[in-house]
C-alpha cells in the first residue's frame, strides 16, 4: 500500500510539475519586447557607434521590436546584423526578465589610422581594416601621405603592404623606447616611409616596412653615436641599406 502511495505521490508531482512548465512557456510566449537596451562595453575607449544609431539600424534592417513577442525575436539575426557593421567588433543580443530586449557591442579597437587627402581608413592590431567614420575619430597614430591605393585595400598586393605596416605599428605599441617617441609618420611619393621623432628634426627613410627593427635599432644608433658629435643634426637619415647609416 506504501509503495502504491509513493507512486501516485511521484506520479502527481510530475504532472503539476510538466502543467508548470507548460504554463510557464505559455506566459512567455505571451510576453512582449517592452525596452531595447544597448550596451556599448567599451564606449570609454572609442565612439564609432552609440545608441541611438544602433537601434535605427536594427530597426531599418529587422523591423520594429517593441511590442513584439519576445519568442519570436531572431537573437542571432540580430547579432549578425549589428556584427556586420564594420567597426563593431562583437554583439551579443538577449533577453531578461523585465521583457528588455538587450545588445551588447563591443567596437573595434584601431591600432592606426591611414590618411590619404579625403580618402582614409583604421586597421586593428590583426590587420582588420574599417571605414572612417563620420561620427567620431579615434585618437590614434596617423601613416598619412601617398597611399599605395586609393580606396579600401582588397587586393592581396594591397593587404600585405597593410599587413606589414600593422606589424610595424604593433612593435611601437609594444616598444618603451619607440611608443611615445614617433611624432609623424609619411608615405612620400617615392612610396617610401618617412618617420621624425619627438627628438629633432630629422627626417629618418624606411623606405618599405621590410626589416623595420633594424631600422629602429639604427635610429637608436644614430641618436647616442652620431647626433652628438654634430653641432647641428642632419636632415636625412636613410636607414635603407643594410649595416648602413647615410646621412645628409
Amino acid at each position: 500500500m506504501k509503495k502504491w502511495i509513493y507512486i501516485l505521490i511521484l506520479s502527481l508531482t510530475a504532472v503539476i510539475i510538466a502543467f508548470g512548465l507548460i504554463f510557464e512557456q505559455q506566459k512567455n510566449s505571451e510576453n512582449l519586447c517592452e525596452g531595447i537596451n544597448i550596451i556599448i562595453v567599451d564606449s570609454l575607449k572609442n565612439s564609432f557607434v552609440n545608441e541611438k544609431e544602433i537601434k535605427s539600424y536594427i530597426e531599418k534592417r529587422y523591423g520594429k521590436l517593441i511590442d513584439a513577442k519576445l519568442d519570436t525575436i531572431n537573437l542571432a539575426k540580430i547579432e549578425a546584423l549589428v556584427d556586420a557593421k564594420s567597426a563593431v567588433y562583437k554583439s551579443q543580443a538577449y533577453t531578461d526578465a523585465r521583457n528588455h530586449l538587450n545588445i551588447k557591442i563591443s567596437q573595434r579597437e584601431p591600432i592606426a589610422r591611414f590618411q590619404s587627402g579625403n580618402f582614409g581608413f583604421y586597421a586593428d592590431k590583426d590587420g582588420y581594416i574599417f571605414p572612417l567614420q563620420d561620427n567620431y575619430t579615434a585618437d590614434v597614430p596617423v601613416i598619412d601621405g601617398k597611399l599605395p591605393f586609393k580606396s579600401l585595400p582588397s587586393y592581396p598586393k594591397e593587404l600585405e603592404w597593410v599587413k606589414k605596416a600593422v606589424d610595424m605599428l604593433n612593435y611601437i605599441e609594444n616598444n618603451k623606447d619607440w611608443k611615445d617617441a614617433i611624432l609623424k609618420m609619411h608615405i612620400t611619393g617615392k612610396s617610401e616611409l618617412e618617420i621624425v621623432t619627438r627628438r629633432g628634426k630629422e627626417r629618418f627613410i624606411f623606405g618599405n616596412f621590410d626589416n623595420f627593427e633594424d631600422k629602429f635599432e639604427k635610429t637608436g644608433i644614430y641618436y647616442k653615436m652620431i647626433a652628438p658629435a654634430k653641432e647641428k643634426n642632419y636632415k636625412e637619415v636613410d636607414l635603407q641599406f643594410e649595416g648602413q647609416i647615410v646621412c645628409r
